[in-house]
C-alpha cells in the first residue's frame, strides 16, 4: 500500500520535479509542454525516478513498482541528484533576500548569524 501512495503524477515543471526529487518519491510525468517541460521530463527519466507515457505504460510502471527490488532500484538512481538538507537551503535562500537589517523582525537569525553579529537573539 505505501508503494502504490509512493507514485506521485505530475506535470514536469521545474519546481514540482524538485519538489518531488527532495522527497524521494517515484514520479510519472504527463502532459509535458513543449520545450522545458519536454527537456525537464528526458532529464528526470534519465535520473532513474521517473517514467513517461500514456496510460497504459503508467499502468505497467506502477505495477513494476510494486516490486520492491525495483522500487529501491529506481529510487537509489535518482539518490546522487537528491537535493541535501534541502529545506535548510531553502531557508537560508529565503533569509538571503530579508536585508540585514530587519532580520530582527523576524526573530531568526541564520544558523550562527547571532556569533558573527556579535549579538545574541532577542538582544538589541
Amino acid at each position: 500500500m505505501a508503494r502504490a501512495q509512493a507514485l506521485k503524477d505530475l506535470k514536469p515543471g521545474g519546481v514540482p520535479l524538485a519538489e518531488v526529487l527532495a522527497v524521494g518519491v517515484p514520479m510519472f510525468l504527463v502532459h509535458a509542454l513543449p520545450g522545458p517541460e519536454e527537456k525537464n521530463a528526458r532529464l528526470f527519466v534519465s535520473l532513474g525516478p521517473a517514467e513517461t507515457g500514456d496510460e497504459k505504460a503508467l499502468v505497467r510502471w506502477a505495477e513494476m513498482l510494486a516490486d520492491p527490488a525495483f522500487h529501491e532500484a529506481l529510487l537509489a538512481r535518482a539518490k546522487p541528484h537528491r537535493p541535501k538538507e534541502a529545506a535548510r537551503a531553502a531557508a537560508e535562500a529565503a533569509l538571503r533576500l530579508i536585508p540585514t537589517s530587519l532580520r530582527w523582525l523576524f526573530g531568526f537569525f541564520g544558523h550562527d548569524e547571532h556569533k558573527r553579529s556579535g549579538r545574541r537573539k532577542g538582544c538589541s
